[in-house]
This record gives C-alpha cells, sequence and structure tokens, in this order.
C-alpha cells in the first residue's frame, strides 16, 4: 500500500488509519492535498522492526530534489532525528516516491515516529520557485 493510499485513508476514514500490523499514519490536510495532487507512487511508512525494538521516536527533516521525469534525483537529510535507523529509513523510504512528471521541487518532508507504533508525516512545496 502506497502512501497516498494511506493519505486516501487518513481523510476517508479520519485522522489516523491504522493497517493491520502497522503503525498508525497521521498526516495534515497540506500534505493529503498536494499527495493527492502530485504523487503517483511510494512505499508504506511503517515502523521499523529495531526502532520499535529500542522504543526509539523523534522528527527528521529532509529535502527532496526530483527530476523532471518525476523520480527522486536526491534527498538530503536536513535535521537528524537522533536516531540513524529511522533517519536510513526515511530516506530509503522517501527515495522510491516517484511524482507526476514535471513536479517541481524542492519538497521538504517532516517525518515524526512516536512511540508506541505512531508516525507522522508532513510535506509539501514549502519553497518559492
Amino acid at each position: 500500500m502506497s502512501l497516498r493510499l494511506i493519505i486516501i485513508a487518513t481523510v476517508l476514514f479520519g485522522a489516523d488509519a491504522t493497517f493491520a500490523g502497522q503503525a498508525v499514519i497521521e498526516s495534515d490536510p497540506m500534505t493529503q492535498t498536494f499527495s493527492r495532487r502530485v504523487l503517483v507512487s511510494g512505499s508504506d511508512f511503517s515502523y521499523p522492526d529495531a526502532a520499535a525494538q529500542q522504543k526509539q521516536g523523534g522528527t527528521c527533516s529532509c529535502t527532496m530534489f526530483l527530476l523532471p521525469d518525476g523520480t527522486v534525483k536526491a534527498i538530503t537529510l536536513d535535521q537528524s532525528n537522533g536516531h540513524p535507523i529511522l533517519d536510513n529509513y526515511v530516506g530509503r523510504i522517501l527515495k522510491g516516491y516517484r511524482f507526476k512528471p514535471g513536479t517541481k521541487g524542492p519538497i521538504r518532508w517532516f517525518i515524526t515516529f512516536s512511540w508506541p507504533g505512531k508516525i507522522r508525516v508532513v510535506g509539501g512545496k514549502f519553497s518559492h520557485d
């Protein structure tokens, strides 16, 4: 299930969406609108097992740079959440995102992992062309 589907489920079923064995995913209306408009595909966000076992949490921020075809060119970690397991996981997930061709970047993402099993994803185009 892609983040887009999770965000759509969040819109349809309320602010929190839980899927069998996965974390509770939250998002804000701006991120939901942005994702519905430009996100083509992406991997699920879930709580990485190693981080869950160690009860790790925190917020990281990343900037995503896109190629004209909508694929991710690069991701920079702007602020670590203090746990390399979570930082690396976020980078791997975001690197797999695909956007509609012509989507302009950069795109900023803020991902918060809260123990037990809650993830808040906020993202969108926060910079000017």
